[in-house]
């Protein structure tokens, strides 16, 4: 089969077309499932990128397609629907048995990346998934709570404040050299604002401080749920909510943040390209 100049072949473009009768047509004189375009992305690589319906996805599936097919940066279907807050896609690659705990070249799982993007709809379905394993670390040993405070909005926090995190460890560092918390990363989102999000690409928090408040009332969340799980109460030798943040990181170094002027250094690891 041939492709065009953007790599495209007519395998790709009946699915953008969402000409589903094209598409069994193709398939059905031998086109390859598996074909791959630009980008490495097979037929349901695109029709999760590109949000495309339910009937398309199961005619892919009964020709064989592979639910765990990988694009160049390693990442699935579910991966992509989940960049692209397709909601409904998520909910049915889910339902046909896509992993929901696989993790791309960067070892990111859909989870990280519904944080990353702030793809909400997608984060509401993946928490909601009895299959979801909640301490996946990335490449970097970077776990949920460090992409909550590196890409995370308000909503999103809040998103996740509505569940029990009970298995996450506040106090888990990264795989850098010094290795970081989630909170020295978010006390350096918060006091060195603008320029977090010039390293990130990302826009800025509207609120630094209130964005801050959100996260903690995060952690507060998690260090309750923790004390529950474990049959402790308030008071009674629990995990104490906020120990591990330290409430601002101005320009003199503090302990409990480390040097405020590494913050850049640490944003300098090679992030996952999505």
């Amino acid at each position: 089969m041939t492709f065009d100049a953007s790599e495209e072949s007519p395998l790709h473009w009946s699915l953008c077309a969402e000409d589903s009768a094209c598409l069994r047509l193709l398939l059905g004189t031998k086109a390859d499932v598996e074909l791959r375009g630009g980008l490495g992305l097979t037929a349901l690589n695109t029709a999760a990128n590109d949000g495309i319906g339910m009937p398309f996805v199961d005619i892919l599936l009964q020709f064989g397609a592979n639910i765990e097919s990988k694009d160049i940066y390693g990442q699935r279907p579910l991966h992509r629907a989940t960049i692209r807050n397709h909601g409904p896609m998520s909910a049915v690659l889910l339902k046909k048995g896509a992993d929901i705990n696989a993790t791309t070249s960067a070892g990111t799982t859909a989870l990280h990346l519904a944080l990353t993007s702030n793809t909400n709809e997608v984060l509401r379905t993946l928490l909601d998934n009895a299959n979801l394993d909640y301490n996946v670390k990335d490449v970097y040993w970077g776990t949920l709570l460090h992409y909550a405070a590196y890409y995370a909005d308000i909503e999103t926090l809040d998103i996740l404040k509505s569940k029990r995190l009970e298995e996450l460890d506040i106090a888990d560092k990264n795989g850098l050299e010094d290795g970081y918390t989630a909170m020295q990363y978010a006390s350096w989102r918060k006091d060195f604002n603008e320029k977090w999000s010039k390293a990130l690409k990302q826009p800025r928090d509207d609120d630094p401080v209130r964005w801050y408040v959100a996260l903690q009332e995060l952690l507060d969340s998690i260090t309750t749920a923790i004390n529950l799980s474990a049959g402790r109460f308030p008071n009674e030798g629990g995990v104490t909510e906020r120990h591990m943040f330290a409430e601002s990181s101005d320009e003199e170094d503090c302990e409990e943040n480390g040097n405020p002027e590494l913050w850049q250094d640490a944003l300098e690891e090679p992030r996952e390209i999505i």
